[in-house]
Order: C-alpha cells, then structure tokens, then sequence
C-alpha cells in the first residue's frame, strides 16, 4: 500500500459531479460550491504526499498500515486508533486541568521526526487514513480489480521474500520516474535476488 501511495501509477482521474457539491475549502470554515455538471480532475499523488493527509508524507514508512503485534504484522485501523488519542487526549487535559502545576510539556523537537532505526515502528507515525488514499480511485467507479491486484501483490512478495532476499545491485541508485498518463517502470533496474539461509 505504501508503494503505491508514494509512486501512484495512474496520474489523474476524471469525474463529474452529479449534484451540487459544498466542501470545506480551508480550516477556517471557508465553503466551496462545485455546480452540478462540473468536470474535475483528481490528483492522488497530490493528496497522498500532502502532509495534511499523511504524517511525514514525503517518506516511504510502510508501518503508517501495519504494526508488529503479538510475534505477527497486523492491519492498523486508522478510526480506532483517531478514537484512542482523542481519548488519551482529554483525559491529559482533565488531569492538568485537576492539577495547574503539571508542567506543559515542550514542543517536540524537529529531529523527532526524522525516520531514523531508532523509531521506524508504528508509534512514530498515525496510522494511515483510508479515505486519504486512492491509488485505484474510489466510488462507484473504482478499479474493479483492486482486491484481485491487491491480493495478488500480497501473495507474490510473501512468497519472494520467504525464500529469496532482494537488494539493489548498484548502490547509491537513484530512481527517476516516466510520468505519462502512468508512471513508467525504467529501462533497468538493477536488483539482487540471493536464496535466503535456512
């Protein structure tokens, strides 16, 4: 998901709005109106690199989806976890609230958010939004082959890497993407596949 998030294939996507739309335009209760039968373009790459959407947007973190639980990976799930902070939220409030000499504590640094081994794990980062992410589009009109392709991709890393280990062969390569209508894959990429110890 989080490849897919940071190196969305599909550019753009089309639609048109079959009733009147009002949106909020900004946080400070600005409104919008989009008319009945406007014609508007979405861009999701946009969307999923926009620091509103996503924590730390710019970065490839994988563990915005899962989280090691229990000796296993296991799907975050983005409203439970907005629920428990908000809960955590107010009962930190009651408390300094109750007890006025409870120090305020001091704005987190900026190095705090760097993705360093230290803090790559789940804690780091809020779980990621599901309606903030569209790589295949969504509504009425999404991608019919979207759980196939998901599937699909689940099956086919975990049988790679439960026997091979991939690594890029040339170090310091730097990826640069095609974007058409859709992002394409470069004439080379060099990767090393060796079979994994028993």
């Amino acid at each position: 998901m989080e490849t897919l998030r940071v190196h969305t294939p599909v550019i753009f996507t089309t639609r048109v709005s079959s009733k009147d739309l009002t949106l909020d335009a900004d946080d400070d209760g600005g409104m919008v109106t989009i008319p009945k039968d406007t014609r508007f373009i979405i861009h999701p790459t946009m969307v999923h690199l926009d620091e509103r959407n996503f924590d730390r947007a710019e970065e490839f973190l994988p563990e915005r989806w899962v989280r090691w639980e229990n000796g296993g990976w296991v799907d975050r799930d983005f409203e439970k976890e907005k629920k428990l902070a908000a809960g955590a939220a107010s009962d930190k409030a009651a408390t300094a609230a109750a007890d006025p000499t409870t120090p305020t504590p001091p704005p987190p640094s900026p190095l705090s958010d760097k993705y360093t081994k230290e803090n790559a794990h789940a804690d780091t980062i809020s779980a990621a939004n599901p309606q903030s992410f569209f790589a295949f589009s969504d509504g009425a009109r999404n991608c019919i082959g979207r759980r196939l392709a998901i599937m699909e991709m689940t099956i086919f890393l975990a049988v790679l890497f439960r026997d091979m280990c991939v690594d890029l062969a040339e170090e310091g390569y730097e990826l640069v993407k095609e974007r058409r209508f859709v992002i394409l894959a470069p004439n080379t990429l060099p990767i090393a596949f060796w079979k994994r110890d028993e």
